[in-house]
């Protein structure tokens, strides 16, 4: 661990038998961008007989491995990580799956939003990018040629992929009928039009897709292959079985894209249950921070506080399950639970279970009932109490001789039901009413100013990001961050301000009529600009001879409009001014350089307003400072992380790939040195975080406090 602070979270993943996921997973989870000395890695070996224990001792000495000795698990692996951490904060994440950078800083931000968040779910990928592959074509009814089958059918689809990719997760996702199995011959019919999602590892490349089908015995058939919306092959499948191979154009690769494992789950006591969006490709339609009714235990984060209070996963469960006991648990308990589209893994899944392999079905059948009778609408609960002891008894029948159709899983599930039955019965007795939900709602991350939830595209450079509902900019939300932490009760929205006569005087608003109105009810509010004619001021006023009266402001808003300003010492000082003892002017200029340059002749900005000088941030303080400000240079919380920890992985990665932070970090960083005793946050991370202010790129928010005595 570095440095000397207890972490705020504990990762934990289990293991058994894993070791080929652990060497992409454990390496993604040190590279989070969260700071070093912030959280641990501990990894639970369940019994592997694959030497993953020693082999992870040797290769990663910062993971702490826990040994049970025996497989417990999902639950009771995690369950172990658990009471081996002493964290705030548990991370669990499955074994199979891969971090994004910023996977664990997003769910820890989310999480200390509000006391009531019990549990932060990630968005799930599948591992790699997935082709959208369709098989189209003219169906036949199988009743036509006298065979009792009503389903209007085109071809056999025995397999599809990539070829050279190791990822095996063909996804079926529209007219795909269920896999027949005759001896080793597996296949599914597929309807006139069908689609399916092929992984494939490299999309910069062109790829070759190899296509297995098979034709009806009596006839043949011509099917039209769609990657990526694109006609590439036309087929003739005869009866019997064939192979195809179809070359796809590079153009044609780029279009892959992910496709969602979850985000986040629905569940509830009707029985229903599932993974939201699974099998959809990512295309931005769940990128907004929201309430969920379930999370799913692949990529979760676990408030202790809440743990300590209704209990650890329930380990009957094994695995499978055990995530939906707890989310509802957690939810009777009154906490929480919320899903960041920010926090992002990419996951094999049943990567250690195998899908749809007996161990999973069978978990997977016998789990679902037992949530039932414990949690479910008790005819819910009875019914499929019923239908496992009755197809359980079909299987015993089976095996005595009658005829009876039957998976040999049945009687596992019906015996595994029996063993438990009375406990869960006993349990959901002494469970009670749950906690009343509290009616207060959360203050989810959104915009600071409208509130507005996203998506914001992107929000790591200073002129992007914006609010589809007000249009701020991740500056505006910057220079409004700032602004509300230094307001009474440090108010995390606008609208969450209290109204008061509190006077708030800004300079060239960029948003519309809608903030304004806001902001009037909020404050003793008025907007000016130097020029009436560009922006939305209430009145035109000179920065550098105000009509406004002495000691009439509380709050002076300026962003972007110091630059074109002739005499900007004569602007500082009349701001000065108007501001009351204690008051706070808010200056947000582009700053690129040490040192200020001003041009022989003025030059124009795009909006055709003159800029008569590129600010330095050297001689912007001396100039503030000499005004008779008290200063504090209000940066994001990440910047002066970065500047504690200038040689960690993620302050290198963001040297090598953005531009503007490769400056500060480059020919600038001896000047944050220099001025690093007026560098103060802008805000707490969370709020931060919750305003969508991007973490590399940013603009500094000058805050400028007219001293009480003066």
């Amino acid at each position: 661990m570095a440095g000397d602070r207890a972490p705020t979270v504990s990762v934990v993943t289990v293991n058994y038998n894993g070791r080929r996921y652990l060497e992409p997973l454990l390496p993604s989870l040190l590279a989070s961008d969260l700071p070093r000395d912030r959280f641990e890695v501990i990894v639970v070996d369940n019994g592997s007989s694959d030497g993953s224990a020693a082999w992870m001792r040797e290769a990663f000495p910062a993971v702490r491995v826990v040994e049970t000795g025996r497989n417990r698990g999902f639950a009771g692996g995690c369950n172990a990580g658990i009471a081996a951490s002493k964290a705030p904060w548990v991370a669990l994440v499955n074994n199979d799956a891969v971090a994004d950078p910023a996977w664990l800083r997003s769910l820890v931000e989310v999480g200390e939003l509000d006391p009531r968040i019990g549990m932060v779910g990630s968005k799930i990928l599948f591992l790699t990018p997935f082709l959208d592959l369709r098989i189209e074509g003219a169906t036949f009814l199988p009743t036509e040629f006298g065979v009792p089958d009503g389903r209007p059918l085109l071809v056999r689809l025995h397999g599809a992929r990539i070829e050279g990719c190791r990822y095996d997760k063909l996804l079926f996702r529209e007219g795909c009928y269920p896999e027949e199995v005759y001896g080793a011959l597996r296949f599914r019919w597929l309807a006139g039009t069908a689609s399916m999602a092929v992984p494939i590892e490299d999309r910069s490349a062109p790829a070759t897709l190899v296509l297995t089908l098979g034709g009806a015995p009596w006839l043949s058939r011509d099917v039209v292959v769609r990657v990526g919306g694109e006609a590439v092959a036309e087929l003739r499948v005869e009866p019997g079985e064939h192979t195809f191979q179809v070359a796809l154009p590079a153009a044609v690769v780029a279009r892959a894209a992910f496709v969602i494992n979850n985000a986040g789950s629905y569940l509830g006591p009707d029985g229903r249950f599932g993974d939201r969006g699974i099998f959809e490709f990512d295309s931005g339609q769940y990128d907004r921070v929201e309430e969920m009714e379930a999370l799913c235990g692949a990529s979760v984060l676990l408030r202790r506080a809440m743990l300590e209070r209704i209990g650890l996963l329930d380990e009957r469960y094994f695995m499978y399950f055990e995530d939906a006991d707890l989310s509802w648990r957690a939810r009777r308990g009154g906490y929480r639970l919320v899903y960041t589209p920010r926090s992002v893994v990419h996951h094999v899944h049943a990567g250690s279970s195998g899908e749809w392999s007996a161990e999973f079905t069978y978990f997977v059948q016998r789990n679902h009932v037992m949530w039932l009778v414990e949690h479910g609408e008790p005819w819910v609960a009875t019914r499929a109490v019923a239908g496992a002891y009755r197809r359980g008894a079909r299987a015993l029948a089976s095996w005595a001789g009658f005829p009876a159709p039957v998976s040999p899983i049945d009687w596992r599930v019906a015996r595994g039901l029996t063993v438990r039955l009375p406990r869960l019965l006993f349990d959901r007795w002494r469970a009670g009413a749950p906690a009343a939900p509290s009616t207060e709602p959360l203050v989810l991350p959104g915009c600071n100013l409208c509130g507005h939830a996203g998506p914001f595209g992107n929000t790591d450079h200073t002129e992007a990001g914006a609010c589809p509902g007000c249009g701020a900019v991740t500056r505006d939300r910057m220079l409004f961050a700032a602004f509300l932490a230094r307001e009474p009760g440090m108010p995390a929205r606008l609208r969450a301000c209290v109204p008061s006569s509190r006077r708030v005087v800004e300079c060239s608003p960029r948003l519309g009529a809608a903030y304004r109105e806001e902001m009037r009810r909020r404050f003793a509010y008025v907007a000016i600009d130097f020029d009436e004619q560009l922006h939305a001021g209430d009145r035109r006023e000179d920065l550098q001879a105000l009509s406004l009266p002495s000691g009439s402001v509380d709050a002076f808003l300026c962003s972007h409009v110091l630059e074109h300003v002739e005499r900007e010492t004569d602007a500082l000082r009349e701001i000065k001014r108007v501001l009351a003892p204690g008051g706070r002017l808010f200056l947000q200029v582009p700053v690129k350089r040490a040192r200020t340059v001003v041009p022989s002749e003025p030059t124009y900005h795009a909006d055709h307003t003159l800029v008569f000088r590129e600010f330095g941030l050297i001689d912007l303080v001396e100039t503030i400072r000499a005004a008779g400000y008290q200063l504090e240079i209000a940066v994001l919380p990440r910047l002066l992380e970065a500047m504690e920890n200038p040689e960690a992985p993620w302050v290198t990665r963001l040297r090598q790939d953005d531009c503007t932070f490769a400056d500060k970090f480059g020919p600038r960083a001896e000047t944050l040195r220099a001025l690093e005793p007026h560098l103060v946050p802008v805000a707490p991370p969370a709020v931060v975080a919750a305003a969508s202010i991007g973490a590399v790129s940013y603009q500094e928010v000058f805050v400028c406090t007219r001293a009480a005595s003066t």
